[in-house]
């Protein structure tokens, strides 16, 4: 081991220009590698963080040829009520929350705060919102949800409006409402289906109506065949659409997961990226990191004059080829990690810069840690692969050729020169 470290403090020191170098260009692509993947993994990951995502699906409606998130919402009332095998519907008005704000105050003995205007998204949903997508309570009770009047909100938005004190119970006066804070949710996560608003319990109206104004999510059992579900109970329900005036019309279901590759439903609030895409971004992560790769074996190569007297030196001395070769394997290896860790510190500097702009993901290392850690390996295993090569032919020369000066004149000495 200090022979090890010896030789590695040894190459630093009198190549410190080469090492940082190519120490940097690895370090580079590293980075560029962790920012592709992580938000490839955003993507691949998006809604896996609902509970039982499997089994979630949403409800949409073709008409004419045309596909749409859009249902009514006698639609969700009837097929919860059809099958015991619909464990939970969920029914939003998430399409218009996603465009309107609502304007409210913080309703408060404190003048200025009465005076403060704040603008907010709001979704009202139905009971089975919280059975499907469960949010997570950090204060007050989900249940409240259903009282009149009282309305959760997320964490942020918490920490936003009431910065010093709890958010339960405060009244958010609007012109035509009052709303009591009933509980704070853990915000949900970016890459999801479910949106940080205000969520408020869902009025009756269109209860049977037939407008095109919800959006409908369902928690299927996962004993059933669910298509084959909806279309047994399409076809009872297809005598009160045309009675609605609707002709053509389709019901069918999205598996909650595929939504966000979905770009063939139209007023759909899902984020969308393409498969295609990923496929791409995967790609060009992995000829970075090939390249980066094959300049690091050429740097170890390039070395080989310089190196080679010293470590057939230890030949002579007493040590083994195949404690030479492990030796300078691990060297590369050790240089490999180096470049990672550095590549992590540029990557936390990221969010300081116009990349993000470009990404969907927030590129937050702490909530990335076991796809680091992954990549972390595979930096490793680039060390080790990338260290072999340079690593055989730098031993493979015979001391007595190396240390009498020939080893210039040699062809495999020569082509060495050269790549230097």
């Amino acid at each position: 081991m200090k022979t090890l470290i010896r030789n590695f403090l040894s190459t630093l020191r009198r190549f410190k220009m080469a090492t940082a170098l190519n120490v940097l260009g690895l370090s580079v692509a590293f980075a560029a590698f962790i920012v592709i993947m992580i938000q490839v993994s955003y993507d691949l990951r998006f809604d896996s963080s609902i509970p039982d995502a499997d089994n979630v699906y949403r409800i949409n409606l073709e008409l004419n040829g045309s596909r749409v998130a859009a249902t009514p919402r006698p639609v969700g009332e009837g097929f919860v009520a059809y099958s015991p095998h619909v464990k939970a519907v969920a029914i939003t008005n998430a399409m218009f929350a996603s465009v309107f704000d609502r304007y409210f105050s913080i309703d408060s003995d404190d003048a200025f705060s009465q005076l403060q205007i704040y603008a907010e998204k709001m979704m009202e949903t139905t009971a089975g919102y919280l059975d499907i997508f469960q949010p997570k309570m950090i204060e007050g009770s989900a249940q409240s949800l259903l009282e009149p009047g009282k309305v959760l909100i997320p964490q942020s938005m918490a920490k936003r409006l009431f910065p010093k004190e709890s958010a339960i119970d405060k009244r958010l006066r609007g012109e035509d409402f009052v709303w009591i804070v009933g509980g704070v949710y853990k915000d949900f996560p970016k890459n999801s289906s479910l949106h940080n608003f205000i969520l408020s319990q869902l009025p009756e109206e269109n209860k049977s109506g037939w407008a095109l104004n919800y959006e409908t999510y369902v928690h299927i059992d996962p004993s059933q065949d669910a298509r084959k579900l909806l279309g047994e109970y399409v076809a009872t329900i297809e005598p009160v659409f045309k009675d609605a005036g609707y002709e053509n019309i389709k019901l069918f279901l999205s598996p909650i997961k595929s939504l966000h590759f979905d770009t063939t439903i139209g007023f759909d609030t899902v984020e969308k990226t393409s498969k295609t895409i990923l496929w791409l971004l995967i790609g060009i992560a992995f000829v970075i990191l090939v390249i980066a790769a094959i300049n690091f074996t050429n740097y170890y190569i390039a070395l080989t004059p310089f190196r080679i007297k010293s470590i057939n030196t230890q030949k002579v001395l007493g040590s083994t080829t195949r404690a030479l070769r492990s030796s300078l394997i691990i060297e590369a290896a050790l240089v490999s990690l180096i470049s990672f860790f550095i590549a992590v510190f540029l990557v936390d500097l990221v969010p300081l810069t116009p990349i993000t702009n470009l990404l969907s993901s927030d590129l937050n290392l702490y909530d990335n840690i076991p796809l680091l850690i992954v990549i972390g390996m595979v930096a490793l295993v680039t060390g080790i692969f990338t260290g072999i090569y340079p690593a055989y032919y730098v031993t493979s020369f015979a001391p007595a050729l190396v240390l009498a000066g020939s080893f210039g004149l040699s062809p495999p000495g020569a082509g060495s020169c050269a790549v230097r």
